[in-house]
């Protein structure tokens, strides 16, 4: 394991056993996750429950009207060149989030899978860019941009990213303090990501380069 130019370099061997010992931690750690509700919001969820057929009936009572009014407030927008009313607004944001699928909060399989192997040689590079890594001819890489979070579990860091949780045992570390440059090393690139999200998002700064030429 070594560290050279801001990129990380692994070479390690894990055992059958020890990689389907980190699985099943995973495995808890994601049921952990979904277990996480307050007893109080259950409770609220639970209660609100009763409610759901008057505002079913509501709903559909009064969602022609809604949409009705929805869009002559738009066309009177679009046509007057004004700017749309707050409640306008809010209304078609509140359509756009029906109309979005709600993310899985699970876990997906971890990306070194099982295989009915006795030893894994795993050569891994972590940098800005991307996590590339090679098991027995498995490759992987994953776009560094796509990094979530970082949990330190019992003896593993578990990498969290849009395409999958990554395993990596903190025995490869010879120390903790190694270790925990790691860590510190990985949560600047979730920083950075963000950084870089919110630039991408930010509409005045597309503005401001229009205005430049």
């Amino acid at each position: 394991m070594t560290f050279t130019g801001g990129s990380w370099h692994f070479e390690y061997s894990i055992s059958r056993e020890e990689l389907a010992a980190g699985t099943e931690l995973l495995a808890r750690y994601g049921e952990s996750k979904r277990r996480a509700w307050p007893r109080l919001v259950k409770a609220l969820l639970t209660s609100s429950l009763l409610f759901v057929p008057f505002l079913v009936l509501i709903a559909m009572t009064y969602i022609d009207d809604f949409l009705r009014w929805l869009s002559e407030e738009w066309q009177a927008s679009l046509v007057g060149g004004v700017m749309p009313s707050l409640p306008a607004i809010a209304g078609l944001v509140f359509l756009i989030l029906l109309m979005m699928k709600p993310r899985s909060t699970a876990l997906s399989p971890p990306t070194i899978r099982h295989e009915e192997r006795d030893v894994y040689h795993v050569s891994a590079v972590t940098d800005a860019t991307a996590l590339r890594s090679q098991a027995d001819g498995m490759a992987v890489e994953l776009d560094a941009r796509g990094l979530e979070k970082i949990v330190e579990l019992e003896g593993w860091l578990l990498l969290l990213h849009t395409d999958g949780p990554v395993l990596l045992p903190r025995r490869i570390f010879p120390d903790d303090e190694t270790a925990n440059q790691f860590i510190v090393f990985v949560r600047r690139l979730i920083r950075r990501s963000w950084r870089i999200r919110w630039r991408v998002m930010r509409p005045e700064g597309r503005a401001k380069g229009a205005s430049d030429l």
